[in-house]
């Protein structure tokens, strides 16, 4: 039989019921802030639930959960939490995040890499001065140092300074030491670790300068052919409304098709190619679909179809089109709609806020993906996809290049060196640098894991 001392108990148990409790929030979720109190206020040191003036039950919701998932098991848990709760009124709840994971990281980096051992070391130059030795620091590592300048040089030192005397006696030993003065323009080499990031960002824009007038063309260009599909499939559908065409409804779409040349020795040999394609179609609306294979629907669709109710009533029984081609042929984001990454919240996906401008509104979309899945076709509403470089607004012109040609030949950066064992250039359009460059007006972005579709649509 297994026996543990009283403090092995309370060690384990404190260690395990915090992450069998914690397991199942989100601290993302709005709607359990109050499940993130509590889950917080029972992980807290117990020394910090006496921190005088610090209202913890305030400290937003994600940073409760970093300091939870992240500090919790650092040997520098309460000074790190200390230093954020000091901040916690003074700064936004992104910025508190930022900088209190870039404090937490330097914490950990010191520890594994350059011999600290106790919080009283920081109070010292050689730690420091070890840190930035003979290396130039990334601006990551900049931004780490800056992190902790600004937690002990003005929101921990204001804090003690609210503090009387015998406070401040009881939380000294539990606040960050100051930096060496003149550490972060001096040692850090804050202006050198700048310097560089600025050459190597103007090194990336440089490139793309030059090519600007010919991105432009693309972008119209294909901004065009995005307005023909879009009357080509606006007519389809008022001759499937006036019964003059009977669903399913084939056709062809024949445009032009713009693109770059993609093997060349320099910038100024880079052309405008075009090419005529045969686009093919099929137009659908929801109630034609069905019918066309009732045999893969469930029973409830089945139901909801013949009853014409939820995603099948009248009002709801939007048109959209069926792709059977090359991916390529299709406008210049062909690759993108078959692979179903517009509108997508996912790693590789691409998704705007703004209902209905990259994809249709989410009751449709939802209906659309379920189908896809359910088919494996590729369908698309084309007047959400081209409506995206039609949007007027301050920066339309930005979201058209960056919708139109950000996708020209990948996401690899446009490259002035030669492939391994190639003498020719490959040129290929990096999204990060059209966005560096054009106005930083970037409109699709990737967020979380997206959301399940079930054949309940």
């Amino acid at each position: 039989m297994e026996i543990r001392t009283t403090h092995e108990e309370l060690t384990v148990d404190a260690a395990m019921e915090p992450r069998d409790r914690l397991a199942p929030l989100v601290f993302s979720n709005a709607q359990e802030r109050e499940a993130h109190i509590q889950a917080f206020l029972g992980w807290l040191p117990k020394i910090l639930h006496e921190a005088p003036g610090i209202l913890w039950e305030r400290l937003p919701s994600q940073v409760m959960g970093y300091l939870i998932r992240t500090v919790a098991d650092s040997p520098d848990s309460i000074s790190i939490t200390l230093a954020i709760g000091s901040a916690m009124d003074a700064v936004r709840s992104k910025t508190l995040y930022a900088i209190g994971s870039s404090l937490a990281g330097l914490f950990i980096r010191l520890r594994a890499h350059y011999g600290m051992t106790t919080l009283t070391q920081l109070g010292h130059r050689n730690i420091w001065d070890h840190f930035v030795a003979e290396r130039m620091i990334s601006r990551g590592e900049l931004n780490m140092l800056k992190s902790y300048d600004t937690f002990a040089s003005t929101h921990l030192r204001w804090y003690f300074e609210g503090l009387i005397l015998r406070q401040q006696m009881v939380w000294k030993p539990y606040l960050l030491p100051s930096q060496p003065r003149g550490f972060l323009d001096t040692k850090a080499q804050s202006k050198a670790v700048r310097t560089a990031s600025e050459e190597r960002r103007k090194e990336k824009s440089d490139i793309i300068l030059p090519l600007f007038p010919l991105l432009v063309e693309i972008a119209q260009l294909r901004k065009q052919a995005a307005e023909r599909l879009i009357k080509t499939f606006r007519q389809s559908c008022d001759l499937a409304v006036s019964g003059k065409v009977k669903l399913p409804y084939q056709f062809q779409h024949v445009d032009r098709q713009f693109s770059v040349s993609d093997q060349t020795l320099t910038l100024a040999e880079v052309r405008l190619i075009e090419r005529e394609v045969t686009l093919s179609f099929t137009l659908w609306n929801r109630t034609s679909w069905i019918k066309a294979h009732f045999k893969q629907c469930s029973p409830r669709t089945r139901s909801c179809w013949t009853r014409q109710v939820e995603a099948y009533t009248p009002e709801r029984d939007t048109y959209f089109l069926q792709y059977e081609g090359q991916p390529d042929d299709l406008l210049w984001c062909g690759d993108l709609i078959q692979k179903q990454l517009l509108g997508q919240h996912s790693r590789e996906g691409f998704f705007v806020t703004r209902s209905t401008l990259l994809t249709p509104a989410i009751s449709d979309t939802k209906w659309l993906t379920w189908a896809r899945k359910m088919s494996g076709a590729v369908l698309f509403e084309p007047n959400c996809s081209s409506r995206s470089v039609q949007h007027k607004g301050r920066r339309s012109g930005a979201r058209t290049i960056l919708l139109s040609v950000g996708y020209v030949q990948g996401r690899t950066a446009w490259s002035s060196q030669p492939k391994r064992r190639s003498t020719s250039l490959t040129f290929s359009l990096s999204w990060s640098h059209v966005y560096d460059q054009i106005w930083r007006t970037h409109p699709c972005y990737p967020t979380s894991s997206p959301t399940c579709i079930s054949d309940t649509c």
